[in-house]
């Protein structure tokens, strides 16, 4: 069993480490944080409620800013790990809180990445996600079949602490953590447990106050209607049906008792059945993938199958159900199929990138997105990219020397600015002399100076 969940744990972030080296980090929201943290020259302060996330995802990026570095290049690699970061500890955390007998509950935080995580991933950057990865060491702890000791009690505080300002729907997880909190306290009826206990409570009041603070006055009201907008467009995503379909019998089965060892079985390959019907229609449908919106629109699951999880997490534990080889395999199974699918999705994204690769060389320094084929209904990049970054990705992707800059739509969103009307990154770009109409204070090309 050991072997298949390393396995699953390397293959899950060899996938994420694809990303990185082709900057999907960088879409929607990334390349946003990315120039806040750079300009603002620290962290990029976006919304107080989700302050952790930040602290979390930008620490590598912001220590190298404040040590000087200055290439885009390496700086958004910096930025990936960063990212990377929070599933990393993630994973460690969860792997120091198991002992042997436990590291069945592993698949809770491999099961949360592949139902959640992986289907959110044209928006990396995220706060869900970091919610999500941080939900798992917090669970393993609550559903320990013995009293938690000092060390655990602390550390318990400290992941509550820092989950109470990552995302709004955190207020849910913490009304189930209570619950599965409060029945270890009756079960143990030790003081020690007692102060842990009222301890952890407290805490988790407190990160449901400010979550539903936040929801009752977000920082976007625009983006609350989104989220509830986006529930309902779940329904066209093949890729958390085939998962929830998937985790929902798999579950099932492993709440079944060993005495009907042939039915746990049973249940265990019948939930392959939603995933080998995935893949039929992938293959009838080869046209499909997952867009950036059906992408985006995922991060409502964070309200409805990491809750859902969570609640697993707690009845397994606590009737110490197990699971059989048969069932390790089917999860292998369905593990490496949405893995596989979701990296040869990836192609559209890089399709994206190459395309501003080639237009960075272009002989006009400001190009109407409408003029190129990033907006050519025949290729369907649209989908896979959004109307308000692509200035920013211009001067990302730039090599380091800005000649061209994509403009976004005239009548859309402009983004953190207009390259028209001003210029950013000064300090690690350097701009064609052209453009010094619009600010004489940038450093030209070396090339051509």
């Amino acid at each position: 069993m050991l072997f298949t969940i390393c396995g699953l744990i390397f293959l899950g972030a060899f996938s994420f480490l694809v990303k990185i080296v082709v900057d999907k980090h960088l879409s929607l929201d990334g390349v946003n944080y990315f120039f806040h943290v750079l300009e603002n020259t620290g962290f990029a302060n976006i919304a107080w409620s989700r302050r952790y996330t930040e602290y979390l995802t930008e620490w590598p990026l912001v220590l190298c800013v404040w040590l000087g570095m200055t290439s885009i290049d390496y700086l958004t690699k910096i930025f990936g790990a960063g990212i990377f970061f929070p599933y990393v500890l993630s994973f460690c955390l969860c792997w120091w809180i198991t002992n042997e007998e436990d590291r069945v509950y592993l698949f809770f935080p491999l099961a949360s990445f592949i139902g959640f995580n992986l289907l959110s991933d044209y928006d990396l950057i995220a706060d869900h996600h970091v919610l999500a990865l941080m939900t798992w060491p917090i669970m393993l702890l609550l559903i320990k079949n013995r009293p938690l000791s000092i060390r655990e009690g602390i550390l318990l505080w400290a992941l509550i602490f820092v989950y109470s300002r990552m995302y709004e729907t955190a207020v849910v997880n913490a009304l189930i953590m209570s619950l599965v909190l409060m029945v270890r306290m009756v079960k143990f009826r030790l003081r020690l447990e007692y102060v842990i206990g009222a301890v952890a409570l407290i805490l988790l009041a407190v990160a449901a106050y400010i979550s539903v603070i936040y929801i009752v006055d977000p920082r976007s009201p625009t983006n609350r209607g989104a989220f509830l907008d986006s529930i309902l467009v779940n329904q066209r995503n093949w890729e958390a049906i085939a998962t929830s379909g998937f985790l929902s019998l798999f579950f099932l089965g492993w709440l079944i008792t060993d005495r009907w060892l042939v039915l746990k079985d049973l249940v265990f390959v019948i939930a392959l059945v939603p995933i080998v019907v995935y893949v039929l229609a992938r293959i009838a449908h080869p046209e499909y993938a997952v867009t950036a919106y059906l992408s985006f629109s995922s991060r409502t699951l964070v309200g409805i199958v990491i809750p859902g999880l969570i609640i697993g997490c707690a009845v397994i534990g606590f009737l110490r159900a197990t699971i059989t080889s048969t069932g390790l395999v089917s999860f292998a199974i369905m593990f490496v199929t949405m893995i596989g699918f979701n990296l040869y999705d990836l192609r559209h994204w890089n399709e994206v990138r190459v395309e501003f690769a080639k237009l960075a060389n272009s002989t006009e320094i400001f190009i109407p997105i409408e003029e190129t084929a990033l907006a050519d209904p025949q290729r369907d990049l649209r989908h896979h990219r959004w109307s308000w970054n692509n200035s920013l990705l211009s001067l990302v992707w730039s090599d380091g020397c800005v000649r061209s800059v994509v403009l976004n739509p005239e009548k859309g969103p402009q983004g953190p600015f207009d390259p028209r009307e001003e210029l950013v990154f000064k300090r690690y770009l350097e701009y064609d002399k052209r453009f010094r109409t619009v600010d004489a204070g940038v450093r030209i090309c070396s090339k051509d100076s």
